[in-house]
């Protein structure tokens, strides 16, 4: 769901770019020297000097079992710690660069294609009904392809903080209570803090301290009980 456009399903090795013309020979010579038994085939692409050669030979790989990820220490009143999963560099990027938020200086890099932090699963993650909540974080996003962006969601019908790549705009999804989207521009390289409050009647966004957009919710919000939270991420599209 999440990676380039047109991507094949299939398996691919010795891919080569070159900046110069290869002549009719020199591309037969490459397809003799793969078939031929004998011939060297890595060296005949050198000798043809490409900009770009990748072998494909690195040795396999395997996820380390989850029981082994980076701890996301929970500081709250949850017993549950999160995970961070393959593709997060734990404290890999700085933080906000703010005096006041201490010794937290360091941040976690989100790749938009294969990380996040699982933040675990506890029921108390599940408002449901009119039940009101708050979430919130600091976030700092750039320009990118149009997908929605998740910076933090409760399953896929519970309730997520977006980020629209098409407008650039914060979304607070409570999916069948509705959403409000943020009046400017976010993903502009800036450290942001946004908060979306759910107060059982009314949806709020907050950026950067300010109630930025508000809605009446269009209706109560639907329990997934079973679901994780995610921290840059969405259950079914991480």
């Amino acid at each position: 769901t999440n990676g380039p456009d047109r991507d094949i399903y299939g398996t691919m090795d010795e891919g080569a770019v070159y900046t110069n013309v290869l002549s009719d020979t020199q591309v037969n010579n490459h397809y003799l020297a793969a078939t031929t038994s004998g011939s060297n085939y890595m060296q005949t692409v050198l000798n043809d000097s490409p900009l770009l050669y990748y072998r494909m030979d690195c040795a396999g790989y395997t996820n380390p079992p989850a029981a082994l990820y980076p701890p996301a220490v929970n500081y709250g009143s949850s017993l549950v710690n999160g995970a961070y999963l393959p593709g997060v560099l734990p404290g890999g990027v700085s933080g906000p660069a703010n005096a006041v938020l201490g010794t937290n200086l360091l941040a976690a890099p989100i790749n938009g294609v294969i990380s996040c932090v699982d933040a675990g699963f506890d029921s108390a993650f599940n408002p449901t009904g009119t039940q009101p909540f708050t979430a919130m974080t600091w976030f700092k996003a750039y320009p990118a392809d149009p997908r929605v962006q998740t910076i933090m969601s409760h399953g896929t019908t519970n309730w997520a903080m977006n980020l629209d790549g098409s407008t650039g705009r914060i979304v607070w999804n409570l999916f069948n209570g509705g959403q409000v989207t943020s009046t400017n521009i976010l993903n502009d390289g800036n450290w942001h803090f946004v908060a979306g409050v759910y107060d059982g009647t009314t949806s709020y966004l907050y950026v950067d301290g300010k109630l930025n957009s508000s809605a009446t919710a269009t209706s109560s919000l639907t329990s997934e009980p079973n679901a994780h939270l995610y921290l840059g991420g969405n259950a079914d599209f991480t």
